[in-house]
């Protein structure tokens, strides 16, 4: 069986804390809060990233506050700029802005049942990077025979 829920999820909600050393549900459970927002905005007109950038419309931009990406008439943040910030980078029109959403790290783990509101499943920091995905060693197998993990929360490790 493979899952490519949040290793979270899989592991404590769907198979059960019983089938895993204390040391695994523990690492597993303390995972420090730290997910990201992200911000769309739709606008009636279009929306222009200023200077050079605007050469990179419809990429994945990084700018200092998230991944940014302008097509059209729409802008998607995955980071939360305040107005200032981004008008620093994109030119809008505020008054024809039509839609916006804005999803919290705490909307991530209510909807999508995220660990920590994170959208790769797990933080993206040294205890839980490359091969310490999710558990040092792992990679997308388990102690549990027959069950491997995959998607965001995971990392191939060689053996």
């Amino acid at each position: 069986m493979l899952s490519t829920a949040s290793p979270v999820n899989t592991l404590i909600n769907l198979v059960g804390e019983d089938y895993f050393d204390e040391s695994v549900i523990n690492r597993l459970r303390n995972i420090p809060p730290g997910g990201t927002s992200r911000l769309v905005i739709v606008s009636n007109g279009s929306i222009k990233l200023r200077g050079e950038l605007n050469n990179y419309r419809d990429s994945i931009l990084q700018l200092p506050f998230g991944e940014t990406v302008v097509h059209d008439n729409y802008l998607i943040v995955t980071g939360l700029p305040t107005k200032d910030e981004l008008s620093d980078y994109v030119n809008i029109d505020w008054s024809s802005i039509k839609a916006f959403e804005l999803i919290t790290p705490s909307d991530y783990e209510s909807i999508f049942r995220l660990a920590g509101g994170n959208l790769n499943h797990l933080p993206m920091t040294e205890d839980y990077m490359f091969s310490n995905r999710p558990v040092p060693g792992w990679g997308y197998s388990t102690p549990i025979r027959g069950l491997y993990l995959g998607g965001a929360g995971t990392c191939l490790v060689g053996k």
